[in-house]
């Protein structure tokens, strides 16, 4: 009896859940809408609306329909289409800005070529239509008339390069570049080949997009570099030039210099080619053992400084190089002993003060070393030290931002943020730290129930209590 009456109570509140969510997604946008198909403000969006409760909306109140959004729901089936006409369907319509983000019945999942094929008289955004995936190679060529999009028909993997050669009369989209659009077109197509691209030099090509691509290797490279042409100048016509120079060839030397396909070794081997050294850094298969024995190449020194690979001994053996010794300084490889051993190197002692490998003892047993307390402040071995020290010229703002995120006391405390709306003047004022010792005493001897005893006593001992 009892599980019975529990089961009616919860049957009772779904029902009455189910209500509420029906009535507040009538109109939870304000916009005096039934945002039944996918508002992003309303509930309708999670769960979509299925036919049955279309049904009712259409009783009751047809003319607020956003037939957009409907038309683009998962359980409106293309039955459904077909056995109501009457309805006012949303098949698309190329103003895309008309209805932002829905497509109709152009983006609905459930829909095919066939469809289609039956309502070519209807107002499909043949943008959209050209992105799904039942479009093939027979439909495009067959209805080659219709408004495709010939950049994303150009992009298919079903266009392969004999099917551009045996079809001319296609606009296809070779891939341009302007100042608001990139069109990729054939230029990122996953079938593109060298001998296709040399076959068809004067086309308009995107060589950005070319410098990307997939199938791209070193042989692109150095054979489009021996053609005698200046592709800069090339849409106006082939000019012959008397001196090959590759960097009339327009690729996108930042691209290429970063891409994977082409290996470190090539890159080494034809270093004499525009490569954005600037940017080799990055590059998975760079190595600090490549970097030492090609020390010759105008490598990002200073970006490689940072490199946890690199060595003391790395340094001390090429002091030629333009190193940055900002990064030496706050090195994870760098400790105490190396740099006490070379006190004539250009150490930065703000980032040495910062370096995780410098202890507070180590700064009080080092006092004649020129240490930045500015630096210290954000060392993160630091805790509890500041507070004995007031007169050390702290960089409170910094210190403020170590100790909440790494001092041991507060990192565990339940009243961090009472205790930081506390502390915060305090640090921002520059006024006493022994307020700040009193405020920390204080939260452990009246919060006993929130950190253990040994702690307590530990931290009373501490500051001194």
């Amino acid at each position: 009896m009892i599980l019975y009456n529990l089961r009616c109570i919860f049957l009772y509140v779904v029902n009455w859940i189910y209500q509420y969510l029906i009535n507040i997604c009538k109109c939870i946008c304000g916009c005096g809408y039934y945002c039944l198909g996918g508002c992003k403000y309303s509930l309708w969006t999670l769960c979509d609306i299925t036919w049955k409760d279309l049904q009712k909306e259409i009783k009751n109140n047809k003319e607020k329909i956003k037939w957009e959004y409907v038309s683009e729901s998962k359980y409106i089936t293309l039955q459904i289409v077909n056995d109501n006409p009457q309805l006012p369907w949303y098949y698309g319509d190329d103003n895309i800005e008309s209805v932002p983000g829905y497509y109709g019945l152009s983006q609905n999942p459930n829909l095919d070529w066939k469809f289609i094929e039956d309502n070519l008289d209807k107002p499909w955004m043949w943008y959209v239509i050209s992105h799904r995936n039942f479009v093939t190679w027979p439909i495009v060529k067959k209805y080659s008339q219709l408004a495709w999009d010939w950049n994303i028909i150009s992009l298919k993997s079903f266009i392969t390069p004999k099917i551009v050669n045996d079809n001319p009369d296609i606009p296809w989209c070779w891939g341009s570049k302007y100042p608001c659009n990139v069109k990729e077109g054939l230029s990122s197509n996953p079938n593109l080949t060298l001998q296709f691209i040399k076959d068809n030099l004067t086309k308009r090509w995107c060589w950005y997009y070319l410098s990307n691509h997939p199938n791209l290797t070193m042989d692109w490279i150095i054979q489009l570099s021996k053609l005698p042409y200046d592709f800069n100048k090339i849409y106006k016509g082939l000019i012959p030039l008397c001196d090959v120079d590759p960097s009339k060839i327009p690729w996108n030397w930042y691209s290429l210099s970063i891409n994977n396909n082409i290996k470190v070794k090539n890159i080494i081997k034809n270093s004499e080619l525009p490569w954005i050294w600037n940017i080799m850094h990055q590059r998975n298969d760079i190595t600090i053992e490549i970097v030492m024995h090609y020390k010759h190449l105008p490598w990002n020194w200073d970006r490689i400084s940072h490199w946890t690979t690199l060595t003391w001994k790395m340094i001390v053996n090429n002091k030629n190089i333009s190193w940055n010794w900002s990064k030496l300084s706050i090195h994870l490889n760098i400790t105490l002993q190396i740099i006490k051993s070379n006190l004539d190197a250009p150490w930065q002692w703000y980032y040495v003060s910062h370096n995780p490998n410098i202890t507070w003892q180590d700064i009080r047993n080092n006092p004649s070393l020129p240490w930045d307390y500015h630096g210290m402040s954000l060392n993160p071995n630091l805790s509890y030290q500041p507070f004995y020290h007031i007169n050390l010229p702290w960089n409170w703002k910094k210190l403020q931002y170590n100790l909440y995120s790494k001092h041991p006391i507060l990192v565990y405390r339940k009243e961090f943020k009472q205790f930081k709306k506390e502390v915060q003047p305090i640090l921002d004022s520059h006024l006493k730290i022994e307020n700040i010792i009193n405020l920390i005493y204080e939260y452990i001897v009246d919060y006993p129930t929130h950190i253990n005893i040994v702690n307590a006593q530990a931290m009373k001992k501490l500051f001194g209590g």
